[in-house]
């Protein structure tokens, strides 16, 4: 299994309680629900940039706004995997602030802040991580002081989607044919008949509660 394929492969349906003959479109569309659900979707968040693969390992870069006293985030997707680059700069929200810190700075003997801020590249294994996708910046090296707008570039998602998720998938292909062919459309959003092809009006509808205690560990806050 690959990025872009389905979380359950065709010889893994009867492992998961699902007949070897299943359609392989209910099964993928299972899948676009369980991306939905877990907001691994392109629109679950304007401040990450990257290809969202859904569950699927894959690269994505955060630019965030901290505030003043804290050095901590946590990126939107998970687990995280890597850390591949990390920078950030020093950007008081008012010229107070700013005035402050330079006079903290000329006590000290250091070079004034100045506008625009430079980025300043931070060394990954200064930062201290965890698969959660919490993150903690070391302090400005020249100012010692917090950063107040970082920005992260790392890798997170699976290489081997896990037990749950298949289960999960499998659970939602067992949901589906009840509404999908019982002749109603009342959540169908689009069909196409080439590939058969359907999308609908949220999942909502086909989550039951087993299958969202399979995915509540899986699902991100959507920040829009």
């Amino acid at each position: 299994m690959a990025v872009g394929d389905p979380y359950l492969a065709v010889e893994e349906y009867e492992q998961y309680g699902l007949d070897p003959e299943t359609d392989p479109l209910l099964v993928q569309q299972a899948c676009y629900l369980v991306d939905a659900w877990t907001n691994h979707t392109e629109s679950a968040d304007k401040a990450t940039t990257g290809v969202v693969n859904g569950l699927w390992s894959g690269d994505y870069k955060e630019v965030r706004r901290l505030p003043a006293d804290r050095s901590v985030m946590r990126m939107v997707y998970r687990p995280v995997t890597d850390i591949v680059t990390v920078r950030g700069r020093i950007k008081p929200n008012r010229r107070s602030d700013e005035n402050r810190l330079n006079d903290a700075l000329l006590l000290l003997g250091l070079p004034q802040y100045t506008r625009p801020a430079p980025w300043v590249s931070i060394d990954p294994n200064d930062c201290m991580w965890e698969s959660t996708g919490r993150i903690e910046f070391p302090p400005h090296m020249i100012y010692a002081t917090n950063f107040q707008e970082v920005e992260v570039v790392y890798t997170a998602g699976y290489e081997i989607i896990p037990g749950h998720v298949k289960q999960a998938v499998a659970l939602l292909v067992k949901e589906l044919p009840q509404s999908l062919w019982s002749g109603s459309t009342a959540r169908v959003r689009s069909m196409q008949e080439g590939d058969t092809r359907m999308d609908f009006f949220g999942s909502g509808g086909y989550m039951t509660k087993d299958i969202e205690n399979l995915l509540r560990d899986e699902r991100v806050r959507a920040m829009v």
